[in-house]
């Protein structure tokens, strides 16, 4: 009986719910806007359903209304008798209020092709079925079980007519090609009507299978039903397959199939079931089939409790929190414990240990079954009786002994005294630091008879709800939901524990109480979505929103209310609405939690104007700069003296170097060293916010120290020592396994951000940025003998030298002193080394290049390619130095340069070119998707050797073959890598278009 009752309870509750998430699946039809929907609403959500139906009733009397809501009066009327029906508390007064609601719906579905129509019969359906499972409650008898088939068939009957309905509104759609960026709208209706479509077609299917459920021998008796409900789902799923409905219709298969005896086929849809993609829509539907599967395993002669065993534990495994209190996985445990069984009788395949572990085992799923309430109970102590388990007596009271809500409240405060003592033990046996078996064992009855009280709690104050009436202190039903709330939220009843929260905060605006479990409610929300996966974790967020903005704005002084803001605002964050975020955090009170979220999107922000910055956009990327700068300022100063932990550490890093990318070293260094956050004050005193964080402190603290030794009013020695001072302290916090080569890595990077920083800087800065940093950089090398460090030295110089040369010419000058300097450290550095490192030797061929000593770069690239010839860098550099070379050197020998650019050079014992030249080159580029800008440079050099070797030569046939270059590549990928590459191949088309004598028309315009 407890468990009928249960039943019910949860059918009621799961209707409840339904209603509650309605507007997420019939918004698209809804007219919210209009005042008399808006009204109607009102009045539903505060209980008044008779004032409802009389302002119905009424309509025609008000002006003013929407010819769409007019024409719907009757499917509003029966959502009105649903909601009455679930605010009944006797069942005949209930069933009364369901048959009212499917007249009126059948009333409204004869107002043929309204837009609501499915939506309409999406109700009528559902109350069909739920209609239909309420009678095969209990020991159903046989005019209850031909009620319910009835009720079953005439809910087939209506999905079939939404089928009808819905495939016509798809294939009209299909007609008309809808195309989606243009047509959004339409786009998101066709979405609509195919989900709505496809549910129908199950729901018909499973409304036959469950008829045919309702004989005493379906196999036999609803054979017709069950073989028209096969067809059904195995059309379902050879049509539909990708979408969550065909997927689940694989299981239904195997049901129908287990049904009528023919278990191998059955086994067949269970497997197919359980090998579909792992998509958290159909987890449920994958429990139900591996129970299907264990179910036939054991009642074959002998029992394959192997096989039982190993995808039985496979799927327990799995398990996700929110899915353990499922009735599909306490009837897991149970078909999985009956499998342990009989793996433990089998004496002649397994010793007396390996029979008593799966007896433990047994026990252990039957423990943990027998926790929750549901159908399984029966069959749980059962099997519990034969390991000699017999069920514990209830010492407190149950849901029977309550006849009015006082007893109901009295039953649960007993509940909670027991709760709280079970807690207690709890706790101290956890606490045990050397926990026995028997410690264990203790722990796990104390968990069993907590989940036990708590779900006995839960049934006692619903029943004590159902006993409401007119009379009825109001304090005492609020403390019952209360009560009812807080139960739910212990037991992980997300969802219901998140509608009795809301409603009560609703109910009780202002209230400390209506605070505290509106907080309740949306801790549970948030639960909820992270648990149970983003199909149906989506589809919440917009009530955690509402409710979040609800409590905001009714509590505005309370710290907790602005919590509640805060999860809107890491929500806006997740999905990527960055300006309501901004405006989130911009509503919160000042104060801490307002500074914290300052920060976060401060440094989101950052990241967005790197990856603004590297896809090219500029000007986005500075904004995006410009904002992360100031929240991450705001959100600083916002700390207030308080103690800093390890994310205001963070931030202020990320500050420092955002301000640096500003050009502002000086306000760098100030956030670097503030008083109260600056993470050079505080590093090595409060928690690293990761692993290396020091190293990328003193990283950004070196490049802050380095620009502003152009300050005109800074002290050079004092800045000198303390780059000295922080270099020395990155080397030391680099540690660990090659740590030289990863110390090497950042210095490389570091060098890469100063020349940024060079780049970026007014010519009037960049010679004192230059000085300044190669004093430092000239002091380093002098005092240190580190390889690692030597290596930064030339690479920086070698930068720093080439971001002060012109595109296309010679360094002069400072920029020549710097790479000649660069080309010295590389020398240093190989000196009388028998392996040198090849990167070093490859640098020191580029400094050779740059500076125009261009045989002895493309000596020793030769070199180098001779060990590693797929080394491209190298290859390109060598390529480049022949190019460079033939400009320079006399008519005789200026075309064979040229034609080694192309072609290459350098054979080696077996004939090859060592140096593959500009042609090879992009054949290997044009191989792998990652070197496509290489690609089209290649091409485009090709073109430009071929152009002035032919001018060098006076060939005419060379210059033409130097077009046919440019046009060929330009006809296969006519975009040429992208805007600035086909720029510079349209500028040199026309000026050898010109050289030819023809008009220079260039690239030839798309299409």
């Amino acid at each position: 009986m407890e468990c009928d009752r249960l039943r019910v309870g949860r059918l009621y509750i799961g209707l409840c719910v339904f209603l509650f998430l309605a507007p997420l699946t019939v918004a698209p039809h809804a007219t919210a806007k209009e005042p008399a929907s808006d009204f109607l609403k009102r009045l539903r959500a505060a209980g008044y359903h008779d004032t409802a139906e009389r302002y119905l009733e009424r309509l025609d009397e008000y002006p003013g209304i929407d010819d769409g809501f007019r024409s719907a009066v009757e499917l509003e009327r029966a959502q009105l008798a649903i909601d009455a029906a679930l605010a009944t508390r006797g069942p005949a007064a209930r069933d009364e209020r369901f048959s009212q609601a499917e007249d009126r719906l059948r009333a409204f579905l004869e107002n043929k092709g309204h837009p609501r129509a499915p939506e309409a019969r999406l109700l009528l359906g559902t109350i069909q079925m739920g209609r239909a499972r309420q009678l095969m409650l209990g020991d159903a008898d046989e005019e209850q079980r031909a009620a319910a088939r009835e009720s079953y068939l005439a809910a087939s009957t209506t999905f079939e007519g939404m089928i009808v309905q819905l495939r016509g509104k798809l294939s009209e759609m299909q007609g008309a090609r809808i195309d989606a960026e243009k047509e959004p709208q339409k786009a998101a209706l066709r979405d609509q009507y195919r989900s709505e479509f496809l549910n129908a077609l199950l729901n018909s299917a499973t409304a036959n299978y469950w008829a045919a459920m309702t004989f005493a021998d379906p196999a036999e008796d609803g054979r017709q039903q069950l073989e028209q409900a096969l067809a059904q789902f195995t059309s379902l799923h050879d049509e539909y397959s990708k979408y969550v409905q065909g997927a689940k219709a694989m299981l239904f298969r195997g049901k129908i199939q287990q049904a009528l005896g023919q278990d191998a086929a059955a086994l067949d849809s269970y497997l197919r079931m359980l090998e579909q993609r792992d998509a958290d829509p159909i987890r449920e539907a994958k429990f139900e089939a591996a129970n299907g599967m264990i179910e036939i395993w054991l009642v074959e002669q002998p029992p394959r409790y192997a096989s039982a065993i190993d995808r039985g534990q496979a799927m327990i495994s799995s398990l996700r929190p929110n899915e353990k209190n499922l009735p599909v996985t306490q009837q897991l445990r149970v078909n999985l414990a009956q499998a342990y069984l009989a793996k433990a009788e089998d004496k002649e395949a397994h010793n007396s240990t390996e029979r008593g572990g799966a007896t433990a085992n047994a026990r252990q799923l039957l423990n943990e079954a027998r926790r929750i309430p549901g159908d399984h109970l029966g069959r749980t102590q059962e099997l519990l009786a034969t390991l000699g388990i017999e069920p514990a007596e209830a010492a407190l009271p149950t849901a029977d002994a309550t006849k009015t809500i006082d007893e109901a409240l009295d039953a649960t405060r007993q509940i909670l005294e027991s709760l709280g003592t079970l807690d207690q033990s709890l706790e101290l046996l956890r606490k045990q630091v050397d926990a026995t078996a028997e410690t264990t064992e203790q722990i796990a009855e104390i968990e069993a008879e907590r989940d036990r009280l708590l779900a006995t709690g839960v049934l006692i104050l619903r029943r004590g709800l159902t006993l409401v009436n007119a009379g009825t202190d109001r304090d005492t039903v609020n403390q019952t939901r209360q009560w009812l709330a807080h139960l739910l939220y212990q037991q992980g009843r997300y969802r219901e524990a998140a509608v009795v929260g809301s409603f009560i905060a609703r109910t009780s605006p202002g209230t400390e109480s209506g605070l505290r479990h509106g907080l309740l409610a949306l801790n549970s929300l948030q639960l909820l979505i992270s648990e149970s996966g983003e199909a149906v974790g989506s589809g919440l967020v917009p009530h955690l929103q509402r409710l979040g903005t609800y409590l905001a704005s009714t509590w505005p002084n309370s710290p907790e209310a602005a919590g509640a803001r805060g999860v809107m605002v890491q929500l806006a964050l997740r999905n990527d609405r960055w300006d309501e975020a901004d405006r989130l955090i911009d509503e919160m009170p000042a104060g801490p939690e307002q500074a914290h979220f300052q920060r976060l999107l401060g440094q989101l922000t950052w990241n967005r104007s790197l990856a603004a910055r590297r896809d090219g956009d500029e000007a986005e990327a500075d904004r995006l700069l410009d904002a992360a700068v100031n929240s991450l300022t705001s959100g600083l100063h916002g700390i207030g003296g308080k103690a800093v932990g390890p994310d205001a550490m963070q931030a202020a890093l990320i500050l420092a170097k955002a301000q640096l990318r500003q050009n502002d070293s000086q306000a760098a260094l100030k956030t670097l060293d503030h008083a109260d956050y600056g993470p050079t004050r505080l590093v090595g005193k409060v928690e690293a916010p990761y692993e290396s964080f020091p190293t990328d402190l003193y990283s950004a603290e070196l490049q802050a120290v380095v620009g502003q030794m152009t300050a005109s009013d800074s002290d050079a020695a004092i800045l000198l020592a303390r780059a000295e001072q922080t270099m020395q302290k990155l080397r030391d916090s680099v540690t660990g396994k090659d740590a030289q080569g990863k110390l090497l890595g950042i210095l490389i990077r570091l060098a890469r951000d100063i020349r940024e920083q060079i780049d970026s800087a007014a010519p009037n800065q960049q010679q004192k940025l230059v000085d300044a940093f190669r004093l430092f950089v000239d002091r380093i090398a002098e005092s240190s003998s580190d390889p690692a460090t030597l290596q930064w030295v030339g690479n920086t110089l070698l930068q720093m030298g080439e971001s002060l040369t012109a595109a296309e010419s010679k360094p002069q000058g400072q920029a020549a002193a710097l790479i000649a300097s660069a080309s010295k450290a590389f020398q240093e550095l190989i000196g009388d080394k028998d392996n040198p490192s090849l990167t070093v030797r490859y640098q020191l061929a580029r400094s050779y290049r740059l500076l125009g000593e261009y045989k002895r770069a493309i000596d020793e690239l030769a070199l180098i390619l001779s060990e590693n010839p797929n080394m491209l860098d190298a290859q390109i550099e060598a390529a480049l130095a022949y190019e460079k070379w033939a400009a320079e050197l006399g008519p005789p020998f200026t075309a064979r340069a040229y034609q080694s650019a192309l072609v290459g050079a350098r054979p080696d014992a077996s004939g090859n070119n060592v140096i593959w030249g500009w042609g090879k080159i992009s054949q290997m580029a044009n191989r792998d998707p990652k070197f496509r800008d290489k690609f089209f440079d290649a091409r485009y050099h090709v073109a430009l050797c071929r152009f002035l070797m032919g001018r060098a030569m006076n060939d005419t046939k060379v210059l033409d073959k130097a077009i046919t270059d440019i046009t060929s590549v330009s006809a296969l990928y006519p975009e040429l890598g992208g805007p600035d590459q086909k720029q510079k191949f349209d500028v040199l088309l026309k000026q050898i278009q010109r050289e030819v004598g023809k008009t220079p028309t260039g690239l030839p315009a798309p299409g």
